[in-house]
């Protein structure tokens, strides 16, 4: 049985337990350390005894500093992306301004904060929480994951 839940995960807590939960789309980089860990702690409590925490991210560090681009553009379906981005430090984090620019020419004009963490540092995070890496993968159970890939996908599991 599948369940899905909308709630403030920064904020949710549920007396259930599941074999699964799933963190996806680059969504835990949104939080600097103090919020993630607290994320994280969340997600261990609502997984049963070797249940496991999916993560997908595109924000960490053996990613972002290898393909970082300080200037970029994208369309998607008729809507025009110019982003210009900025790597800072203390906490780490790429700063993304970027403009929109509508069909009928509207603009509109959006930051980003993708806060970065190493491998090292996710994986502490998830040692507090009560977490082992199981593995990284770069495509869900088919290809481990290597510096620079597109993609990352943790699987921890509950200790």
């Amino acid at each position: 049985m599948v369940k899905a839940i909308k709630a403030d995960v920064s904020t949710y807590t549920t007396t259930e337990t599941f074999d699964l939960v799933m963190c996806m789309g680059n969504s835990l980089n949104f939080f600097g350390a103090a919020d993630v860990l607290t994320i994280l702690k969340m997600a261990a409590s609502s997984l049963k005894a070797g249940g496991n925490l999916l993560i997908n991210s595109w924000s960490v560090a053996e990613i972002i500093y290898k393909n970082f681009k300080e200037k970029g553009w994208s369309e998607i379906e008729g809507f025009k992306f110019l982003n210009d981005s900025r790597i800072l430090f203390h906490p780490s984090r790429m700063e993304t301004n970027s403009i929109i620019i509508a069909k009928d020419g509207t603009t509109e004009t959006k930051m980003a904060i993708d806060y970065i963490y190493s491998l090292n540092e996710m994986e502490q995070m998830f040692q507090l929480a009560g977490l082992k890496v199981k593995e990284y993968y770069s495509i869900p159970g088919r290809k481990k994951f290597t510096v620079g890939e597109p993609r990352l996908y943790i699987v921890a599991e509950k200790i």
